[in-house]
């Protein structure tokens, strides 16, 4: 099961990151990308799938507190979003907010 964890935490939970950090991504899409997780690590490819003992929620836990470790999306795109709108905010002149700022005419914060 850990060669599972290990792909679901670094395929398929990066492949959307970037996209998080832009645009709050629908819940349908997180959603089906969290149903792609779980299938994945319950039914191990195309087996039918089995009893569960354990929750979902209770997997997405960190680890310190019994889970596995598996990071809620919707959660995780709030942060980015957040994260983003932080560094916007900061008193730097980096590039790609002059060209935020260039292209929707705000020169001011």
């Amino acid at each position: 099961m850990a060669r599972f964890l290990t792909l679901i935490n670094f395929v398929l939970e990066t492949i959307p990151i970037y996209n998080m950090f832009t645009t709050m991504i629908p819940k349908e899409v997180l959603n089906e990308i969290k149903r792609i997780q779980r299938r994945f690590l319950w039914r191990h490819g195309l087996e039918e799938g089995k009893i569960h003992y354990v929750s979902w929620n209770t997997i997405c836990q960190p680890k310190q507190c019994g889970g596995l470790g598996i990071r809620g999306l919707h959660l995780m795109n709030v942060a980015c979003f957040l994260k983003a709108g932080w560094r916007m905010k900061e008193n730097t002149n980096e590039l790609w907010k002059q060209v935020i700022r260039g292209k929707y005419g705000r020169n001011a914060d």
